[in-house]
C-alpha cells in the first residue's frame, strides 16, 4: 500500500533511496528516487495555482503557487532536496570520475523551489501524456470530475505530486516532479440570502413593562383613597365612645376604654404590616420608574446632542460659505493679477519684437555689406586670374622663341653592379615551404583539440555516445 506523506508527518529522510544512475538522449543521466522502496508522493496544503494548467507544444505543466503561511511545507521539501545533496556527496567516488565536492554540487543544483514576487514560492511539477491526452486526475471537493480548463489561478486546491528521480549532467542538477491528482474547492457564497434577523421579542417585552408600570400607579392611587376613607370611620366611632363612656358609670368605662386600646393596638400593627408592604412594593416600582425615568433622560440627552451636532454642521457650513467667499475673492484677485501679468506679458512680447525687428534690419545691413566685400575679392581675385594668364602666355611664347625642348644622353658608370632574375624553381620552393610550416601548425592544433575531446569524454562519462564525429576522433592518426 503505497503511502502518500504530508508536510505535518515526521518524514524519516534516512529512508530516501537514490538509484544508480543511468545515461539518458541528449548527454544526461537520470536516477531514480524512491523511499522505502516505494514511490514518494507528498500532498500539499490549500495553494493556488499561478496560472492553472499550462500546455505547450511540447509539454504540460502547473506552477504551485505557496504563500507566506506555507513557510512549513517549503521547509519540508527543502529538507528533502538537502538529503538528496548529502546521497549525491556520498556516491561521488563511485558516480563520478573525478569525485565532487559538496560545493560544486551546490553550486549546479537547481531547486524546484523559486521564488515568485514578495513572500511567495513555486514549485513546477510536470504533467505527463499519452495517446488519449495528459494523464491527471482532477476533481471539485464534491467529488465530481472536472477538466484542466475550469482551473485558474483564483481557485484553491490541493495537489499530489511524486518525487520520480534525479536528473544531472556535467553543468545541473534537478528533481524530475510529476503532478498525479488534483482536487478544486468550490466557491460558496455565503450572503446570495437574507441572513439579516430582527429580534421582535425586545419591543414585546418593554410594551408589557410600560403596561404593568401603568397598573401598579393605578392600584397606588386606590389603596390609598381607602387608607383615607379607613381613618375617617375610625375618628367618629372614638368620638362616639367618648360620649357614652360619660353617660355610662367609671366600671363600664374602665372595660371599654381597655378593649379600644387593645383595639387600636391590632389595628395599627395591621396599618404597619400593610404600609411595610406597599413601602416594599413602592420601592420595587420606584426602581422600575426611575429605570424609565433615566431611559427618558438618555433619549432628552440624545436630542441634546443631536440639536447640538445639527448645531455644529449649520457653523461648519456657514464657516465652508465664507471660505469659499473668500477663495472666491482670491480667485478674482488671482484672476485679475494673471490679467495684468498677461498685459506686461504682451507688452513685453511686443518690445521684443520690435528689438528683433531692429535687430533683423542690422542683419541685413551687415549682409549687404558682406556681399558687398565678396563682390569685391571676387573681382580682385579675377583680376588677379587674369594677370597670371597674360604672364602665363608670355612665358610660353618666350621659352618657344628660347628652344625649350632639348635632347637628354643618359650614361650610365661601370661601377654600378649588375642585376640578376631568380630562378622559378626558388620561388616556388619558397612558396611550398611557407605551407608545410602552416600546415605543421594546424596538425599540431588538430592534436592538441582531439586531445581535449578525449579527456571531456572520459571525464563525463560519454562512451555510450555513438556518432560519426566520435569514430572519427578514434581513426585520427598522426
Amino acid at each position: 500500500m503505497t503511502h502518500i506523506y504530508q508536510y505535518t508527518e515526521n518524514l524519516d529522510l534516512n529512508s530516501i533511496i537514490v538509484y544508480t544512475p543511468k545515461a539518458v538522449q541528449g548527454g544526461g543521466y537520470y536516477a531514480k528516487i524512491k523511499m522505502n522502496n516505494d514511490d514518494l508522493y507528498i500532498q500539499t496544503p490549500k495553494i493556488f495555482t499561478k496560472n492553472g494548467i499550462t500546455q505547450t507544444e511540447k509539454k504540460t505543466y502547473c506552477d504551485l503557487l505557496f504563500e507566506r503561511d506555507h513557510n512549513d511545507f517549503i521547509n519540508f521539501f527543502s529538507n528533502i532536496e538537502k538529503r538528496i545533496i548529502q546521497i549525491i556527496c556520498s556516491k561521488g567516488s563511485l558516480w563520478f570520475t573525478e569525485e565532487p565536492t559538496k560545493e560544486d554540487i551546490e553550486e549546479r543544483w537547481n531547486s524546484s523551489i523559486r521564488h515568485y514576487k514578495t513572500h511567495k514560492n513555486l514549485i513546477r511539477t510536470n504533467i505527463a501524456k499519452n495517446i488519449k491526452g495528459f494523464i491527471l486526475k482532477l476533481w471539485d471537493n464534491d467529488d465530481n470530475a472536472i477538466t484542466a480548463k475550469d482551473i485558474n489561478s483564483e481557485d484553491e486546491i490541493i495537489a499530489i505530486f511524486q518525487i520520480n528521480g534525479l536528473k544531472f549532467s556535467s553543468t545541473s542538477f534537478q528533481l524530475d516532479i510529476s503532478l498525479k491528482q488534483l482536487m478544486k474547492f468550490n466557491k460558496k457564497e455565503i450572503f446570495s440570502k437574507c441572513l439579516i434577523k430582527i429580534n421582535n421579542n425586545v419591543d414585546k417585552t418593554m410594551t408589557n413593562i410600560y403596561s404593568n408600570l401603568n397598573n401598579v400607579s393605578n392600584q397606588d392611587s386606590d389603596e390609598d383613597s381607602d387608607e383615607d376613607s379607613d381613618e375617617d370611620s375610625d375618628e367618629d366611632s372614638d368620638e362616639d365612645s367618648d360620649e357614652d363612656s360619660d353617660e355610662d358609670s367609671d366600671e363600664d368605662s374602665d372595660e371599654d376604654s381597655d378593649e379600644e386600646i387593645l383595639n387600636d393596638i391590632k389595628g395599627k400593627n395591621i396599618k404597619e404590616e400593610k404600609v411595610e408592604d406597599k413601602m416594599d412594593e413602592i420601592k420595587v416600582d420606584g426602581i422600575k420608574v426611575e429605570d424609565k425615568k433615566m431611559d427618558e433622560i438618555n433619549v432628552e440627552d440624545k436630542k441634546m446632542d443631536e440639536t447640538k451636532m445639527t448645531e455644529t454642521k449649520v457653523e461648519d457650513k456657514m464657516n465652508e460659505t465664507k471660505v469659499e467667499d473668500k477663495m472666491n475673492e482670491t480667485k478674482v484677485e488671482d484672476k485679475m493679477d494673471e490679467i495684468k501679468v498677461e498685459d506686461k506679458m504682451d507688452e513685453i512680447k511686443v518690445e521684443d519684437k520690435m528689438d528683433e525687428i531692429k535687430v533683423e534690419d542690422k542683419m541685413d545691413e551687415i549682409k549687404v555689406e558682406d556681399k558687398m566685400d565678396e563682390i569685391k575679392v571676387e573681382d580682385k581675385k579675377n583680376l588677379n586670374s587674369v594677370e597670371k594668364n597674360i604672364n602665363l602666355e608670355n612665358n610660353l611664347a618666350n621659352n618657344l622663341e628660347k628652344d625649350f625642348l632639348k635632347e637628354v644622353t643618359l650614361e650610365i658608370s661601370e661601377n654600378t653592379p649588375n642585376m640578376e632574375l631568380k630562378n622559378p624553381k626558388e620561388v616556388y620552393m619558397d612558396i611550398y615551404n611557407k605551407a608545410l610550416i602552416k600546415a605543421r601548425m594546424a596538425k599540431k592544433k588538430a592534436i592538441q583539440s582531439y586531445l581535449k575531446a578525449n579527456n571531456i569524454k572520459k571525464l563525463y562519462l560519454l562512451e555510450d555516445i555513438e556518432s560519426s564525429d566520435g569514430e572519427d576522433l578514434d581513426n585520427f592518426s598522426d
